[in-house]
């Protein structure tokens, strides 16, 4: 029997807090096939991933889709991973004068 999306995501939160929920960084993957007979439906929608997804975020968790598999995280799992350096960022800004020869959507319709 297909289980709602809200249910679907009880679940999901349900095996974070039991199995993978501590002061240490921990996410887990599932794969495509167990979510989907976790949750008793024959195909997993767009639609029915964001209602899961929408549903997990009210509890503070995340389902993000990969290829092979998807992620079940919080916010705070994700801390602990190296932000880019500024200075790589500045790096890779647009030169000031390259911004010229940059068409945008709008610029062609005024061609």
């Amino acid at each position: 029997m297909a289980r709602t999306a809200v249910e679907t995501a009880n679940t999901l939160s349900d095996l974070y807090d039991e199995t993978f929920a501590n002061e240490s960084f921990e996410m887990y993957r599932i794969a495509w096939s167990d979510l989907r007979a976790l949750s008793g439906v024959r195909k997993l929608t767009t639609d029915y991933l964001g209602a899961v997804n929408n549903a997990l975020n009210e509890t503070g968790v995340y389902l993000i889709p990969f290829n092979n598999f998807l992620a079940v995280l919080r916010e705070e799992d994700m801390m602990h991973i190296r932000s880019v350096p500024p200075r790589l960022t500045e790096q890779a800004l647009p030169d000031a004068e390259d911004e010229s020869d940059v068409k945008t959507a709008g610029d062609e319709e005024e061609e």
